[in-house]
């Protein structure tokens, strides 16, 4: 069966109809490739997103035709939702957490710091993102902890909880 116009309409999400119809009507009149994503209502009520790519040509006649496909992208949508939810709780809990949870880049500036870190450090989030993480210890103690980070960065270890293997001490804003 050939597609059509009308054939794919029937099967359109009704929120996504205008985004197919103006892109179908854009691509026609440009006459260029186009690749863009929609949601199917299937027959079951179920919803499928898909992922359409088409090149456009001209067959013998010189009409405009497109060449493509349509891939089922619905697993990967509903991954990449899940993903973001999983993000967004994951968040919620480090925002609350009242312990000073303090995260850094490889080169030792603070990426992430939580309300605990403003109570235990009495540093405001802001004040301290993208600064080295040194701004937190004790002046006596940095040239350690760059030693600790050296022995780290040559262990198997990914992550390790501060003070898991010695006392652990910092510095406060005041």
């Amino acid at each position: 069966m050939k597609p059509t116009v009308e054939l794919v309409l029937k099967r359109v999400h009704p929120e996504d109809k205008d985004l197919v119809r103006q892109t179908i009507q854009r691509t026609s009149q440009d006459g260029k490739d186009f690749d863009f994503e929609h949601r199917l209502l299937m027959p079951d009520g179920s919803v499928k997103h898909v992922q359409v790519v088409a090149r456009a040509d001209r067959d013998r006649s010189g009409e405009l035709e497109f060449v493509g496909a349509v891939m089922d992208v619905t697993q990967q949508k509903r991954s990449q939702e899940a993903m973001r939810a999983a993000k967004a709780r994951f968040e919620g809990i480090l925002a609350i957490a009242e312990d000073a949870i303090i995260s850094v880049d490889s080169n030792q500036n603070i990426v992430l710091f939580n309300q605990g870190g403003e109570k235990v450090f009495g540093y405001a989030e802001y004040e301290v993102i993208g600064k080295p993480v040194s701004i937190l210890l004790p002046q006596r103690f940095v040239h350690t902890h760059l030693g600790h980070i050296e022995e780290f960065a040559k262990s198997l270890d990914v992550s390790r909880s501060m003070a898991q293997r010695r006392e652990v001490f910092g510095r406060r804003k005041d």
